[in-house]
């Protein structure tokens, strides 16, 4: 049997652009999960302040995650589990990279949270197409 019947440890690792982890959710390494049991994973993106750039808080914008289960199978067996995904990091309809109702492997996703709005304005809450550009009808000023 290769399904695990016990979850014994669950890692979740960030890592940036850059090839640097940003994040390691170890909390979970001493629990006893059977089937049908839930966890919570939270990004560092969660971090993002909405008063600040982007661009100035690339240390919270993650490329790759990492998840390590280890759990065991009905036969008492050590099971191993390395799952990674990349974030496209866009805002685009085909730039999602975990939706909730996704399965992978025995694992299923059931709440999937969004980015904030305002660092992904095709969430709904900033202008999802380019606004308009002001235009000055009095024409170019010379001297």
């Amino acid at each position: 049997p290769t399904a695990p019947v016990l979850i014994a440890s669950v890692t979740f690792i960030e890592i940036n652009s850059l090839g640097n982890v940003i994040n390691v959710d170890d909390s979970l390494t001493n629990v006893q999960l059977t089937d049908g049991s839930s966890f919570a994973l939270q990004s560092i993106s969660a971090s993002l302040s909405p008063g600040l750039l982007l661009e100035d808080q690339l240390e919270f914008v993650p490329s790759t995650a990492v998840l390590f289960l280890v759990g065991s199978n009905s036969l008492g067996g050590e099971i191993l589990a390395r799952f990674v995904w990349r974030y496209t990091n866009g805002c685009g309809p085909g730039d999602v990279a975990i939706e909730e109702g996704d399965e992978l492997a025995w694992n299923a996703w059931t709440e999937v949270e969004d980015q904030l709005d305002v660092f992904c304005p095709a969430n709904g809450g900033g202008p999802a197409a380019p606004t308009d550009f002001p235009i000055n009808s009095e024409g170019p000023t010379t001297s």
